[in-house]
């Protein structure tokens, strides 16, 4: 007969040292002086030490839904300023866009020594994909900071790729650091890594928790997807046009040809000059008849599949049903397709009303 303790002593945890020095392991291990003889690191023994002061509250801080919505509106409000920037007679109002592009630049800076403070000043943090992606995000303050400073321009730092003469410290929001805000549109990934951070995301903007639905991530994500290849195309458009192509002398004037490539539309009104821009227009055709059509096959995926859980939902909750009571023993309700009933076994009698009741 077994035991009834035989399980739960077979699966109790036995440390280290009493497999080493038998029953008496501690004391043992501590007599042949062992400190620490179940191997374990001091931050393993406990988690706390491995955490830098109040990096706890700063974790805290940065995941507020909250603060990321922020983040992700300042992003969008990026792009705009980025695209009016590239505008010409401005005037003063240039400066208060600098201003405003300053500010938003200033917060990314500080969210990302936050993140990076948060994660032990580990020097692997910054390799990953989402810290280099917000190290590109302030990167622009930095360069402006070099160039205004030193009286360089754009060109002689090797960022004149597309511009004729190089660009004075007055403009360098032009060309190279346009494209380097713009790519700011990959922060919006990090809202997409799984449907939890998107259910608190989608909470955060007043949605109800029964109202978001898988299908709704994969939705988002195929927006974004199409949102950031029209962005960073009509960036690159703009880096090896805009100087040399008097067809597209702002940023506005390349998303109008850049959409029209990506969707190979094509009316003519707007056409590369330089060797870099025809190979940008060709790498963005190829992209606009590859990732499109693919991007919104699952976008029509999502759609079926929401629609199919949701009948499936239904047909769980629901249960169609006879009217009609088996002459042998009285017995109901049962189902429209039974042949036989479900307590005595007799056959049935096929009822022509039915009704739908809940299970």
């Amino acid at each position: 007969k077994r035991d009834p303790g035989y399980e739960q002593e077979s699966t109790k945890t036995v440390p280290r040292s009493q497999l080493l020095f038998g029953e008496d392991g501690g004391n043992a291990a501590s007599r042949l002086g062992l400190t620490n003889p179940d191997f374990q690191s001091k931050v393993a023994q406990n988690p706390l030490l491995g955490r830098l002061p109040y990096s706890m509250a700063l974790e805290d801080l940065i995941s507020n839904p909250k603060l990321e919505l922020l983040g992700a509106l300042l992003v969008i409000v990026s792009v705009f300023v980025v695209a009016i920037q590239t505008l010409p007679g401005l005037g003063e109002a240039a400066i208060a866009l600098d201003d405003i592009e300053d500010i938003i630049c200033g917060f990314f800076a500080i969210e990302y020594g936050i993140r990076w403070y948060v994660n032990n000043l580990r020097p692997t943090y910054l390799f990953q994909p989402l810290a280099i992606i917000d190290l590109l995000s302030i990167s622009p303050l930095a360069l402006r900071a070099i160039m205004m400073q030193d009286e360089y321009d754009v060109y002689d730092l090797g960022f004149g790729f597309g511009m004729e003469g190089g660009l004075v410290p007055e403009s360098v929001d032009a060309g190279p650091l346009v494209l380097l805000k713009l790519l700011r549109i990959l922060r919006l990934q990090r809202f997409l890594l799984d449907f939890e951070t998107f259910r608190e995301f989608e909470m955060v903007i007043g949605m109800k928790p029964t109202q978001i639905r898988p299908y709704q991530l994969q939705v988002a994500r195929v927006v974004l997807s199409l949102f950031t290849l029209f962005i960073i195309s009509s960036g690159l458009i703009y880096l090896t046009e805009a100087g040399r192509n008097p067809d597209i002398p702002d940023f506005f004037s390349a998303m109008y040809f850049g959409l029209t490539t990506l969707t190979t539309v094509g009316f003519g009104d707007i056409s590369p000059v330089t060797p870099e821009g025809r190979l940008v227009v060709s790498l963005s055709i190829i992209l606009g008849v590859t990732i499109i059509p693919v991007q919104l096959g699952n976008l029509a995926e999502a759609f079926m599949l929401d629609q199919r859980q949701m009948k499936s939902d239904s047909d769980e909750s629901y249960i169609m049903t006879s009217s009609s009571i088996c002459n042998a023993c009285g017995a109901e309700p049962h189902r429209i397709d039974a042949k036989f009933c479900w307590k005595c076994g007799k056959p049935m009698v096929k009822s022509t009303s039915s009704k739908r009741i809940n299970k």
